[in-house]
């Protein structure tokens, strides 16, 4: 029994929580490890699928749970706090069942064939309580290139008496009877698909339950009433409004670019971005929004040096000389394979190319493309990635992927480099072709001329476009909020610590003046300073007997508490932690 109690005492404190914390960064960072040099199916052998793994879930659980009841959060509604725990215990045990109970495998299945087994990671075979019918898979590529863009399966799913047809793609998935059907790989030939299976509908929905969980008790956290956020905002008072107006006016001052040479000017770009586009899904946006797409896609920044993403688009598709040169391609810090490693994070288009004009990655990535994504290191993936954006800007530099010109009578626009058919397209080339040639002159009104030319051709074609609309996103865009807003938290952060540091000095001072042995509490809103114990004087409740009563004066839970413990260890008598009073004395324990 001794070795029970020793282990349930030492399940309720926070130093073992910190332990199996630490315990479990370190094996996911080990897996993490082992799927960068080997693959995702040896991660789950050696670290996600171990008995000692699935153990170390449990006892956080436990842990969790003891330290919330220890803390008593209930009896002194601590809502925020209580929801925190449990949050995490919850989302700990979504992992545990879906690690213990989920089913997840492969389908492969060829054009016109017909299946309803998968083969699981360990080379099982599991009969699927539906089928499904290939009817066709197509694979797009980007123009000019063998490298994929996208691709697809047209499935038929049958399930019990219901027969429905799906498209099955990256980011559109399947579900059905409980399972859920990803895009996972092709043949070679392009005639077969592999599709990834995944059954866990309850460590799914567990999951989400803990996240709820958690955001509610984060926002409980902040709001509830003598919460240190809402006591620090009382006090900060006008000051947090100080804070974000200096956040706003650091940003409007880091936007300021002025004009770069090479750079069209910056009224052209502004006039460039209001030009309107048809995105991949089918939505009109303004060329604003796809050129800061589109920049963060192939260079993981708002900007290039002095030029803004408008800037940046229209030099790439005007100039192709020059952008070929310039190393806008992030690799980023994930190492590639040997065969295809670069001596900087950024690289140049043209750099992808050898002296006879041969793309260095064609071998490299046809065979990774071949391999299901759960066999795929983590080097090659950031190969692909690096693939996907030599491809995005080859297409751009030739003038595709920018579909400015809507086609009359139909719901497609075209890119000024595309094949066109129409016969109302006749015009197109000749548009875009003003526009460069003005800026190839560099004459900011001819190319002025050659951008309201274009917008009324659009304007002209799509009647019902909603202008309020696109000024409003145009405006959103401008605003920047997400960057004010980190500003403005970062200074506000900074203005916190320092507050609550100065809080904490002047406590520390206070119980230096004092004289020794007693100790009267300031009782604060910076009472929760770390600080070592207190005796309270006064004793709450009597003394079971055979047992000696300890009071403690605690600042770890927020706010002054007595803490009342006994020797020998046992349970706890009474249950709640007297509030100590303003003022109580209290004699300094050395």
């Amino acid at each position: 029994m001794n070795l029970l109690n020793d282990i349930r005492i030492l399940l309720t404190r926070w130093s073992t929580a910190f332990v199996l914390l630490g315990v479990l960064a370190v094996a996911m960072a080990g897996a993490t490890l082992i799927e960068a040099g080997m693959n995702l199916q040896a991660a789950r052998g050696i670290i996600y699928n171990a008995w000692w793994f699935d153990l170390l879930l449990l006892l956080l659980c436990v842990n969790f749970m003891l330290i919330g009841r220890r803390l008593n959060l209930w009896s002194r509604r601590r809502w925020g706090a209580l929801l925190l725990h449990y949050g995490f215990v919850v989302i700990l045990a979504g992992a545990f069942i879906t690690h213990m109970w989920g089913e997840e495998g492969y389908m492969h299945i060829r054009e016109g064939e017909t299946a309803r087994r998968m083969m699981t990671p360990d080379r099982k075979v599991q009969t699927l309580p539906f089928s499904v019918t290939l009817n066709r898979f197509t694979l797009h590529r980007y123009h000019g290139s063998q490298s994929p863009s996208s691709y697809e399966s047209d499935v038929t799913i049958r399930y019990r008496d219901d027969v429905s047809h799906r498209k099955i793609y990256m980011n559109n998935i399947a579900r059905v009877g409980g399972y859920r059907l990803y895009q996972s790989s092709y043949d070679p030939d392009e005639q077969g698909t592999i599709l990834s299976v995944n059954h866990d509908p309850v460590g799914t929905a567990v999951s989400y339950a803990g996240y709820f969980l958690l955001i509610a008790g984060l926002i409980a956290a902040l709001c509830q009433k003598g919460s240190r956020f809402r006591t620090l905002y009382a006090k900060l008072g006008k000051a947090t409004l100080v804070v974000l107006f200096a956040g706003s006016s650091v940003v409007a001052v880091a936007a300021a670019r002025p004009a770069t040479p090479g750079g069209i000017a910056p009224e052209t770009a502004e006039r460039f971005g209001r030009l309107l586009l048809q995105s991949s899904d089918g939505r009109i946006e303004p060329v604003d929004s796809y050129a800061s797409e589109i920049l963060r896609k192939l260079y993981h920044r708002d900007s290039y040096g002095n030029l803004n993403a408008n800037q940046v688009l229209a030099g790439i598709l005007t100039d192709r000389q020059t952008w070929g040169r310039e190393p806008i391609l992030y690799i980023g810090q994930n190492p590639l394979p040997e065969e295809a490693c670069f001596p900087d994070k950024y690289v140049s288009f043209d750099a992808m190319f050898d002296d006879r004009g041969d793309y260095r990655l064609k071998k490299q990535v046809e065979t990774i493309y071949a391999k299901p994504p759960a066999h795929r290191t983590k080097p090659e993936q950031t190969l692909l990635k690096l693939d996907e954006k030599v491809n995005i800007l080859y297409a751009l530099l030739n003038g595709q992927m920018f579909p400015i010109f809507p086609v009359a009578g139909s719901q497609r626009w075209i890119s000024p480099g595309d094949d066109r058919t129409e016969a109302d397209t006749v015009l197109t080339p000749r548009l875009f072709a003003a526009f460069r040639n003005a800026l190839t002159q560099t004459d900011p009104q001819a190319a002025g001329r050659a951008l309201d030319a274009i917008r009324q051709y659009q304007q002209a074609r799509t009647p019902s476009l909603q202008p309020l609309r696109i000024e409003a996103e145009i405006l959103y865009n401008r605003a920047d909020i997400f960057r004010i807003s980190f500003r403005a938290y970062l200074i506000l952060g900074g203005i916190l610590l320092v507050t609550a540091y100065g809080g904490c000095s002047e406590r520390t001072n206070a119980e230096r003046r004092s004289p020794p042995g007693s100790f009267r509490s300031p009782y604060s809103s910076f009472s929760h300073c770390i600080r070592s114990d207190w005796d309270c004087a006064a004793t709450s409740a009597a003394t079971p007997p055979g047992r000696t009563l300890t009071n403690r004066w605690s600042t770890s839970l927020g706010q002054p508490y007595c803490r009342e413990s006994f020797s020998p260890a046992g349970r706890n008598w009474p249950s709640r932690w007297p509030r100590c009073s303003a003022g109580s004395s209290c004699s300094y324990r050395t």
